[in-house]
């Protein structure tokens, strides 16, 4: 924080304009002097204050000449605006959100330099951006969401059901028996129609008919089944991770919660987990029955018909890729 290394022909143009003092603080911002995306500088060198864009210096300014930094807040980010003893007012920066921390605190240093009292540059909060992608942060040093491994994810969640290996195979059991029972009916369906129907064969009518209420009672025992295991486990996972939550926070320095609100670390341990829980009774089961249901699906109309089954199929790639790129 502050400590931004410029451009090397930035730094020639400084020490051509002052060759006395070296720079002191340096930060970059995101936004040009007239609002546009784009970079400009803020540094202090020695005892003068110059606002650069990637090009040349458009400020320059005494410490003596200033009497206070202010911040002056704008929609969708802020500036530091100079008040100057003879009553005037130069901007010095323009920044957009993502950066109004590290403006604050250099806000705060430049007003203690004029106030003569010691410097203290607090401690880096972590990146506003992800420096793998560019993309906002939903909290400075998090986790970018955009970035994360879900199947590495998926497999420490699924770590946590170690000690209920039975239920979680019982489930994944009944989930495909269900959708096995789900995709029958229509291959019945089928049976009845060229078999019964359309071949004369009535004989079979009453096995087809019951089969079919075979595959209606077995669909209903195994999403019963299904959604009380789902539910069940969820709750015990659920209740495991907000014992080690709880565990670990007992573990971390002074220092740790003296940056966060007690209530950010409720909601850590309380709401974020369940979310999660709703995901795991609401979100995933349906996944998994629904991707399950697609390859049965696929299977039973290649089986009937490839060429029809291929015309079904055209729309998938295109349902896919926009999916994934909306």
């Amino acid at each position: 924080m502050l400590d931004y290394t410029l451009p090397p022909h930035l730094l020639r143009r400084l020490d051509a304009a002052h060759p006395d003092g070296a720079v002191r603080y340096a930060e970059r911002s995101d936004l040009t002097a007239d609002g546009r995306f784009g970079e400009s500088f803020l540094v202090l060198k020695g005892d003068r204050l110059l606002s650069l864009t990637t090009d040349d210096i458009v400020l320059d300014l005494g410490m003596d000449e200033i009497k206070e930094i202010r911040i002056v807040e704008l929609m969708g980010g802020s500036s530091l605006v100079a008040a100057l003893r003879n009553g005037g007012e130069r901007r010095l920066v323009k920044y957009t959100r993502t950066l109004v921390p590290e403006f604050g605190v250099y806000c705060r240093l430049l007003n203690t330099i004029l106030e003569g009292m010691p410097e203290i540059v607090p401690e880096p909060e972590g990146d506003a951006l992800c420096p793998r992608c560019g993309n906002p942060l939903p909290e400075r040093g998090a986790t970018c969401p955009a970035c994360i491994n879900f199947f590495a994810v998926f497999r420490r969640l699924l770590s946590l059901l170690g000690d209920y290996r039975v239920r979680l195979g019982i489930l994944v059991s009944a989930t495909v028996v269900g959708v096995i029972a789900g995709v029958m009916p229509p291959i019945i369906t089928k049976e009845i129609t060229d078999g019964v129907i359309i071949g004369g064969q009535v004989d079979r009518l009453p096995l087809l008919i019951f089969l079919m209420l075979v595959c209606g009672f077995v669909f209903f025992i195994t999403r019963y089944v299904s959604t009380y295991l789902a539910s069940w486990l969820a709750a015990r996972l659920i209740a495991d991770l907000r014992t080690r939550l709880h565990a670990h926070l007992q573990k971390l320095r002074m220092g740790y919660f003296s940056k966060r609100e007690a209530g950010e670390l409720v909601s850590r341990v309380m709401h974020d987990t369940q979310e999660l829980q709703h995901f795991l009774i609401d979100g995933l089961p349906y996944l998994f029955v629904n991707t399950l249901s697609f390859f049965a699906i696929a299977t039973v109309l290649l089986s009937l018909d490839w060429r029809l089954a291929l015309i079904v199929f055209i729309p998938v790639p295109i349902l896919i890729c926009g999916v994934r790129w909306i």
